[in-house]
């Protein structure tokens, strides 16, 4: 069975740790990283279909797929780590080689076009 501890890495900082995987699965603020380190979290968060972009947006959207794909791999939905689809043809593969694609609803699109008012939600 396994469970959380909370640890101290010496400086004051405390991270959950679940108990046998050795790594720490959550930074100081509590976010989940799944015992990543910062490079490999970084690299999560850099969308290939954007490569070089300096844009917020770009930056702002492939950091907000990086929350997303660690939270369903926290939540056990997928199977981890998981990875950056290096073509950028989805977001990411599960531990399975299974790809994912993050999507969010666009309100641009009219209910004819598959969108909604918020009268008739």
């Amino acid at each position: 069975m396994s469970y959380v501890r909370y640890m101290d890495d010496g400086g004051g900082k405390v991270g959950k740790v679940v108990e046998g995987a050795g790594k720490p699965l959550y930074d100081i603020e509590g976010n989940y990283t799944g015992g990543r380190a910062s490079n490999e979290l970084d690299s999560l968060a850099k969308d290939p279909a954007h490569t070089g972009s300096n844009r917020p947006i770009d930056i702002e959207k492939g950091i907000h797929e990086r929350t997303v794909g660690l939270n369903v791999e926290e939540s056990g939905k997928i199977k981890g780590p998981i990875v950056r689809d290096p073509s950028g043809k989805a977001e990411f593969f599960d531990a399975n080689g299974q790809a994912w694609d993050v999507k969010s609803f666009n309100s641009n699109f009219k209910p004819k076009k598959g969108g909604y008012t918020l009268e008739r939600v």
